[in-house]
């Protein structure tokens, strides 16, 4: 080996030790949504958040926070015990701001994002902040107890889904004979007789545990046992409700026509049956809010809303929480949508405000959620005395500078 030889081998010996590091400590490293990594947790447009990231003590270089198009480097602000404490502050615009953060220790690159490390960066899993987003302060802190209604409670047998009832994607639906019995790999057709009837007769116990919120899976008419997806969507299932007039026939063995599948037909479409499923759910809602604390909350698919040129129609609501009546803005609009206008739920943000004032925006329409508030719980009571249930129709209401100069819309907005 000649002296230039020698010296290009030590050269490159030396920034090998150079950048030797201790073994990146992956578990160490860690950042979410919650107040340690994000102050303020629910940040308004342009308003400066911090955000935070942790890694295991001395063990990393650099720790980059990047979004689509830009990346901020990191500073360390805190040693604690085993770790270390990165952050930058963000000013936010209106639109959301989606970021994940690269870490370097040595030669070696890694991302991390809201499915943990990996060795490429992944888009779909990117970190999002949306400027003015407020969680409902029912939720906060509330104890919540999530139901797979078959799953749960058989409080009624007469509503069991029934073996070669139908057929469904691969098979007929079955019967489980025991709860015992664990489901099977593609277990999307059988059934355990879980029903509102169980969750009923569970209430008490329920609020034992200290549940306050009870979060129902889908609950509306569906061939699957978790019920995602939904044939119709303005009756509870009478598999999870009430059947009173059954009748018809199974499936014969090796049969996958559900034409043939007549006692399945006449439990899912029989009008009798369906407003009696949704008569019980609304009694059930009615009694759990009258004897006990808890609330029930419904997540509603995201079109159940119905538009048509005037307006927005919601169509039969039919459980609400208590807390809904104190602050129904943050369930009126329970659903997501696209269309021409810009549209905001009340109360409209100190930004929006000040665009109209200046001029940058002509215009912005909002959904009227307290009136629908108010009329949902109409819907509800005289659903309770047996009184049809019509839907609601909303118009969205306008805001423009002449409006609000006004002072006409006053009452429904906050500054």
């Amino acid at each position: 080996m000649n002296q230039e030889e020698s010296v290009y081998e030590l050269n490159r010996i030396q920034r090998y030790i150079m950048q030797m590091r201790p073994l990146l400590k992956k578990n160490a490293l860690f950042s979410d949504g919650t107040a340690d990594y994000r102050q303020p947790v629910e940040p308004k447009a342009g308003e400066e958040v911090t955000i935070r990231f942790r890694t295991a003590r001395d063990n990393v270089d650099i720790v980059w926070l990047c979004t689509q198009d830009k990346k901020y480097k990191m500073k360390k602000t805190e040693t604690e015990g085993a770790f270390d404490y990165y952050e930058v502050k963000i000013t936010l615009g209106e639109e959301p701001f989606y970021y994940y953060f690269k870490v370097a220790s040595g030669m070696l690159n890694v991302y991390y994002d809201r499915y943990g490390i990996s060795k490429e960066k992944r888009d779909e899993y990117r970190f999002c902040i949306i400027p003015g987003f407020s969680t409902p302060d029912w939720s906060k802190g509330a104890v919540m107890y999530q139901i797979l209604v078959d799953r749960f409670y058989n409080g009624d047998t007469s509503n069991d889904v029934l073996t070669d009832e139908y057929y469904y994607i691969r098979s007929t639906s079955r019967k489980m004979d025991s709860w015992d019995q664990c489901p099977s790999d593609f277990s999307v057709a059988e059934f355990y007789g879980g029903d509102l009837e169980g969750v009923r007769q569970k209430l008490g116990y329920l609020q034992n545990l200290g549940v306050e919120v009870i979060y129902f899976n889908p609950l509306f008419v569906s061939p699957s046992n978790h019920k995602y997806d939904i044939q119709d969507y303005d009756y509870i299932d009478p598999h999870y409700g009430k059947i009173v007039e059954d009748g018809g026939e199974l499936l014969k063995d090796g049969v996958s026509d559900n034409r043939k599948a007549t006692r399945y037909i006449n439990r899912v479409t029989n009008k009798k049956n369906l407003e009696a499923s949704n008569e019980f759910f609304a009694e059930l809602v009615k009694e759990e809010k009258q004897n006990r604390s808890m609330g029930i909350l419904l997540v509603y698919p995201e079109f159940y809303l119905k538009k048509n040129q005037n307006g927005y129609k919601y169509k039969e609501v039919l459980a609400l929480t208590d807390t809904m009546k104190e602050s129904f803005l943050h369930y009126a609009a329970f659903v997501r949508r696209e269309q021409e206008e810009e549209t905001y739920r009340m109360p409209i943000s100190e930004t929006v405000l000040g665009q109209i004032k200046s001029g940058r925006k002509k215009e912005v329409y909002m959904e009227n959620t307290y009136r629908l508030g108010y009329e949902c719980m109409q819907m509800i009571e005289a659903y309770g005395k047996k009184k049809k249930m019509e839907s609601i129709f909303l118009q969205p209401l306008k805001l423009d500078r002449e409006i609000l100069e006004a002072g006409s819309l006053d009452a429904l907005l906050v500054r």
